[in-house]
């Protein structure tokens, strides 16, 4: 029997991921547009037989293949997609690939689904961690760092796969179904890419695509935009930081995190004041998962447990150091505005900010009320300089385009009493892999002043 020939496009960490599910199984091929291997992976490709066809693909170069396989990186409108649309060969993006591949491998796993603008790996990283503390198996997985396909190699027959999905990613995706889907949130971002808010919310509600009886959808309450009513019978559930009737997740009034998956009478979980993560967001993703934990039937005893234990994730508004009545915090997930807005309305002031990076396309004057009122010292980093510099021209700041540089200066002008914050407003790319990397790059300098200091 003769192996399929699949064409990978994109040689990220999603990209790499195919190839090594797929290399003693298929004829695999990886291909991407711009990016330079490096050594280890050059030799990882040699030895999985893997070829590796660098630049731009004509159509008559894929001519042969079987399929096509999409990074969440590459968009549908690449010229090697409509070069491949047009010879009838299938595409499919990499969690449609991966869906499919847990149907076959695991049919009793379940696909619980977050996606919104901010809060998603939050949300995914604690639905995890409440599914794994009641003694079950859950794996956090696709936009949150692990890809879906990775996952798969670690799965079981009754594993929940907890999926972070990010507009690129289900912007591909036809089969893909979810057991329960939750829709976040919605403020401008990959606008670039998506061209409209019409755009980029229509590729977030293909989340709740193909669900059907027995399945549920988790949506904020009264944001009819943010959900999908039809016949398919997937039951609605809600969410909410004020009192709601309807059945779902809410804060009462006395502080309270309640959970009524009825409609009925609401059970109470925990006071907000004890959650161990900052700030009115982190209560709503909050909500949110003990919702998707509640319906995925973790009993509300190991729930309670496991959010008192909850410290939330590493470079997503994570205290990590105080020196000199200093307090430094790394959010380099905040790769949008909307997400520093969250950031700066969560905190104390004064505070010295570190905002730039690769412009994604949105203003940036919704964070001027923000920085009127908490920010002591501006700093602008990174190739979005220009757009920073016109959006928030009313306020002193300097410009230094180098990272570490930008840090440097945020150290010599911080006072005892303040907080010196990383919550760029933008993506990582113009010199970093990604935020993780921006993140680490940040403590290293902090951790590097403090062990400098009499």
């Amino acid at each position: 029997m003769s192996k399929t020939k699949t064409i990978v496009v994109g040689a990220g960490k999603s990209g790499f991921s195919i190839v090594r599910f797929l290399a003693h199984q298929d004829s695999v091929t990886l291909t991407d547009e711009s990016k330079t291997l490096d050594s280890s992976e050059i030799h990882e490709l040699s030895k999985l037989q893997v070829e590796y066809l660098p630049g731009l693909q004509t159509a008559e170069k894929i001519k042969d293949f079987d399929r096509l396989i999409l990074s969440p990186g590459v968009p549908l409108t690449s010229p090697i997609v409509h070069g491949a649309l047009r010879q009838g060969i299938p595409v499919l993006g990499e969690i449609e690939f991966a869906f499919l591949e847990s149907k076959k491998k695991f049919s009793q796993s379940k696909i619980l689904a977050i996606t919104g603008t901010n809060g998603k790996s939050t949300t995914t990283h604690l639905l995890s961690a409440l599914i794994n503390g009641s003694r079950r198996h859950a794996i956090a997985c696709g936009n949150i760092g692990m890809p879906f396909t990775e996952a798969l190699g670690q799965a079981g027959s009754d594993t929940f796969f907890c999926l972070e999905l990010s507009s690129y990613q289900l912007e591909s995706v036809s089969m893909f179904k979810a057991d329960v889907a939750a829709f976040l949130n919605l403020t401008p971002d990959h606008l670039a890419r998506h061209e409209s808010m019409d755009n980029y919310r229509a590729a977030k509600l293909r989340i709740f695509s193909n669900q059907k009886d027995g399945d549920v959808r988790i949506s904020p309450h009264n944001k009819p935009e943010l959900s999908r009513y039809d016949q398919s019978g997937a039951v609605n559930l809600f969410f909410s930081l004020t009192p709601m009737d309807a059945p779902g997740c809410f804060l009462g009034d006395d502080g309270y995190i309640r959970l009524n998956l009825t409609g009925n009478q609401s059970e109470i979980i925990l006071h907000k004041d004890q959650l161990l993560i900052p700030g009115e967001h982190n209560v709503e993703n909050v909500l949110v998962a003990c919702l998707m934990a509640g319906v995925s039937g973790i009993s509300i005893d190991s729930i309670r447990s496991s959010l008192r234990r909850y410290e939330g994730l590493k470079h997503r508004l994570s205290f990590f150091a105080e020196h000199e009545g200093i307090r430094f915090i790394n959010d380099s997930k905040a790769t949008n505005v909307d997400s520093t807005v969250v950031a700066l309305g969560a905190l104390k002031e004064p505070i010295v900010l570190l905002l730039g990076g690769t412009h994604k396309g949105a203003s940036y004057k919704p964070l001027i009320p923000l920085i009127q009122e908490k920010v002591s010292h501006l700093i602008f980093m990174g190739e979005a300089i220009p757009q920073l510099e016109e959006d928030l021209d009313l306020f002193p700041h300097e410009s230094i385009p180098i990272f570490n540089d930008a840090v440097e200066r945020a150290l010599d002008v911080a006072k005892a009493g303040s907080t010196v914050l990383l919550s760029p407003a933008c993506a990582s790319f113009d010199q970093f892999s990604n935020f993780e990397a921006r993140g680490e790059a940040f403590e290293s300098i902090i951790c590097s002043w403090i062990k400098s200091r009499p």
